[in-house]
């Protein structure tokens, strides 16, 4: 594999962490050029650090910094080291984050100021206390870093050893496939994702001991394009395949459509150590998963999500369910899966909408969850656009990790896993009032996060640039920011059946980027400008 295809990896730390030494000793061991943003500023300038300080004062240096900044990030396939207050700059830090791996060289003080102390190139020294100032970075650091690394006592050869062991161990390395942890004690699993890997699912295949056959669930067309290479991979696992379709459609995921696929896997002899293979997207993941969870009271589950809504949500988490004629979802069960294998070559098969309508999922993520998976988004938009699997692979893997985040600190949606509603309030008011018909749920979950920015704003929560930091990255995707929205009034009796509802409204809402918080009790005038602000003008 080339350099070119592998994300950045970026040093970040406290002057004296060795960012210098263990960056060309990483870059190196990884066959990757290397570039320090402190000698680009100095290449450029003439003069020293330390000079620059003097002649220019910390603004200038600043200033030269971002550039240098803006420049390395723009590359790929990197290791860059970056100034000890880099990332304090919110913009070089969000480019810096997309272009890459963030990783914390992290050392005690006392250490640092070992190697630093009385350092005449170091001009910070000599103006703030280095307690006080490696404090206040300490958290920027922690808060940014994809991972972090100790390297007190250690070479600086085991340090570069030490972070290649936790890429590699984080999947964070290389674009190829990646792993993505979904930790549930006992019942946790990976998420696999990487470019042709339908091909070769058998690699990826959990333990399975007493399986004799595999059940594919799925949509005729979907058999059409991706069975005959899944079909391959079981059998090559020792798993003989049998193939049940059902038809697409959101009103196939129903209890009389669930009743046929039992009936159909106890004729065929369905036994209870056979796993049940979801191949399709969230209509398909959620009925299979509901079919897996309570047969034979219950019989494993392997997702393969084929949709980008589906391999960034759907199949991830355990939530799985069937409608009724009142209601999506009111019938379901958690049923974790014990694996999922999402291959992003498929999603070139996605009509352009349903590829965009993906998309403001992932966009959900980076909200509540990863900011910096936004300036990928931001930064790449025309690439995403284009479906390149290479950038795909690592957005989806980013969405997902996101996702699995949370639901490790929540399994069963009692109280952190609501987050995921970002925008979904408004969204599934807007589907049901136009009876599921017009926006598709990507764009409607689009305008919805547009509204939640606007509502946090109206309720003093967040500032007045959230709301245009959404309609940027959205509208760099092709998905809507704004609606004819119909009335208040209309739309409020959808909004209190919404399942956050508990003694009034509630909605996800973000103080700033990654930062959500569940309100209630949120007064109508708040909810008439929040909806103003986001309806179109016609």
């Amino acid at each position: 594999m080339t350099s070119k295809a592998r994300p950045n990896v970026v040093l970040i730390g406290f002057m004296g962490a060795g960012k210098t030494s263990v960056g060309k000793a990483l870059a190196a061991r990884l066959d990757m050029p290397y570039l320090d943003t402190d000698e680009m500023v100095e290449a450029r300038a003439g003069r020293s650090v330390a000079e620059v300080f003097r002649d220019e004062g910390e603004a200038g240096f600043r200033r030269r910094e971002r550039e240098a900044v803006r420049e390395a990030a723009a590359k790929r396939g990197w290791v860059v080291s970056v100034g000890g207050g880099a990332v304090l700059d919110s913009e070089n830090l969000e480019a810096l984050k997309a272009s890459g791996v963030l990783v914390y060289l992290r050392a005690p003080l006392e250490a640092l100021l070992a190697r630093v102390g009385g350092d005449p190139s170091r001009p910070l020294l000599a103006e703030k206390d280095p307690r006080e100032l490696l404090e206040a970075r300490r958290r920027v650091y922690e808060a940014a870093a994809d991972l972090v690394v100790d390297g007190e006592g250690l070479e600086v050869e085991a340090v570069a050893a030490k972070v290649v062991e936790g890429l590699e161990g984080l999947g964070l390395l290389e674009a190829g496939v990646r792993e993505v942890r979904v930790e549930l004690g006992p019942s946790s699993y990976s998420v696999w994702v990487g470019a042709g890997i339908l091909e070769e699912a058998e690699g990826y295949l959990p333990p399975l001991p007493g399986a004799e056959a595999a059940t594919v669930i799925t949509h005729p067309e979907l058999a059409e394009l991706f069975y005959p290479a899944l079909q391959g991979a079981l059998a090559r696992a020792g798993l003989r395949p049998r193939l049940l379709t059902f038809p697409s459609g959101e009103e196939r995921k129903s209890v009389a459509e669930a009743e046929a696929l039992w009936r159909e896997m106890a004729r065929t002899g369905h036994h209870r150590k056979d796993p049940v293979v979801a191949l399709g997207g969230g209509v398909v993941t959620d009925l299979a998963g509901f079919v897996a969870a309570t047969y034979h009271r219950g019989v494993p589950l392997v997702n393969f999500p084929t949709t980008l809504l589906a391999q960034v949500d759907a199949a991830i988490g355990g939530k799985t369910g069937v409608n009724l004629p009142e209601g999506k979802n009111l019938v379901g069960a958690f049923w974790q899966p014990r694996a999922v294998v999402s291959d992003v070559r498929c999603l070139a098969s996605l009509p352009e909408r349903e590829f965009r309508s993906g998309l403001a999922e992932v966009v959900k993520a980076g909200f509540v969850a990863d900011p910096g998976l936004l300036g990928l988004l931001r930064a790449e938009a025309a690439r995403v656009l284009k479906r390149e699997e290479g950038l795909m692979v690592r957005v989806v893997a980013r969405a997902a990790a996101a996702k699995a985040r949370v639901v490790a600190m929540d399994e069963r949606e009692s109280g952190r896993r609501a987050i995921l509603n970002y925008g979904h309030t408004l969204a599934h008011a807007l589907e049901a009032h136009a009876s599921f018909r017009g926006l598709s749920h990507g764009e409607a979950v689009a305008i919805g996060m547009v509204f939640a920015a606007h509502l946090a704003q109206a309720c003093g929560i967040a500032g007045v640039t959230l709301a245009q930091r959404h309609v940027e990255v959205l509208e760099a995707l092709g998905l809507p920011t704004s609606a004819p929205l119909p009335p208040l009034e209309e739309l409020y009796p959808f909004l209190e059946r919404d399942k956050k509802y508990q003694e009034g409204l509630r909605f996800v809402l973000l103080a700033r980027p990654g930062e959500p918080v569940v309100v209630s009790g949120i007064a109508r005038p708040a909810l008439e400008e929040a909806l103003e602000a986001t309806r179109a003008r016609l």
